[in-house]
């Protein structure tokens, strides 16, 4: 889905509908919020990705781009599953009021 996508109504209304039954949410943010969360950011000394390139020979911004999630999902996953272990235990900082909604609503929220 292309970002101008979504401001439209429907599309707004679709991912409002899907967020309202999850059973788990997982966000995936900028290097600041997970630094002040204290989990490991993408790049920089301990990065999970500091490296140049992933196992699949790719930078992560390449696997995880929505092109790679068309084509090759696996590889995008692949990725998304590693992100989502890496915040296991995490304490978040002080959520927005948004995120403490969520976090109400939805068993799994992680974020």
């Amino acid at each position: 889905m292309h970002a101008s996508h979504l401001t439209e109504p429907r599309t707004l209304q679709t991912i409002a509908d899907r967020l309202a039954v999850a059973r788990r949410i997982l966000v995936i943010t900028g290097a600041g919020i997970s630094a002040d969360s204290g989990l490991q950011t993408y790049r920089g000394i301990g990065g999970l990705y500091n490296d140049v390139l992933t196992d699949d020979a790719m930078p992560i911004e390449q696997a995880l781009s929505g092109d790679m999630l068309r084509a090759r999902p696996e590889i995008t996953w692949k990725y998304i599953h590693q992100i989502e272990a890496a915040c296991r235990g995490a304490r978040p900082m002080r959520p927005t009021a948004r995120w403490r909604r969520w976090n109400a609503a939805v068993a799994r929220f992680t974020c």
